[in-house]
């Protein structure tokens, strides 16, 4: 029964915090232009019937993020990604390369010259790229879209366990820490 109570009292705590702030507030621009440069991400839409990171990258592009990610490469070649996915399929050397291009212009990876090719780096991680496209959606929502995405989030806290509550509870401890520290 004591347990209850306090998991009950940190639900509401967690949504005081939460409700207490809209979404441009929870992801200042500033926080947004840091990850996904001023604009936000270049050139990136949502297609909510796909799934993963389908939903905003398309298919080839994002089957080269996930096989830089996974593989954690830090640096690679249109080759190096080229023999992988000719591995699993038939792909073009062309086709990849214009994929990996287009990656470049949506700032998803960063480019440079070794000789007579291009060394390309991804800019972000799996996670930060999910944070950054999640702030995107959220804060291209007109207000009501915002508040129906915080009711939304409020009752995930409201049916969190334990273990859930301890994670938001860290996050809103850095994110305190980050904004008064």
């Amino acid at each position: 029964m004591i347990a209850a109570g306090l998991a009950a009292r940190r639900r509401e705590v967690l949504l005081s915090t939460i409700v207490g702030r809209n979404c441009r507030e929870a992801a200042p621009d500033a926080e947004v232009a840091a990850v996904c440069g001023e604009g936000g991400l270049k050139g990136i839409r949502i297609r909510p019937e796909q799934e993963g990171l389908r939903t905003s990258l398309f298919d080839l592009e994002a089957e080269i993020m996930e096989l830089v990610w996974s593989r954690g490469w830090c640096e690679f070649a249109v080759s190096d990604v080229h023999e992988v996915l000719e591995g699993r399929r038939e792909v073009a050397y062309t086709t990849v390369m214009t994929t990996i291009g287009r990656l470049n212009d949506k700032e998803l990876l960063v480019r440079r010259k070794e000789g007579r090719r291009y060394v390309y780096k991804p800019v972000m991680g799996r996670a930060e790229f999910i944070e950054a496209m999640t702030r995107e959606v959220l804060n291209s929502l007109p207000p009501v879209g915002q508040q129906a995405a915080v009711a939304m989030l409020v009752d995930r806290v409201a049916e969190a366990d334990e273990a859930e509550l301890d994670r938001l509870e860290a996050l809103i401890r850095a994110r305190r820490r980050g904004e008064h520290g």
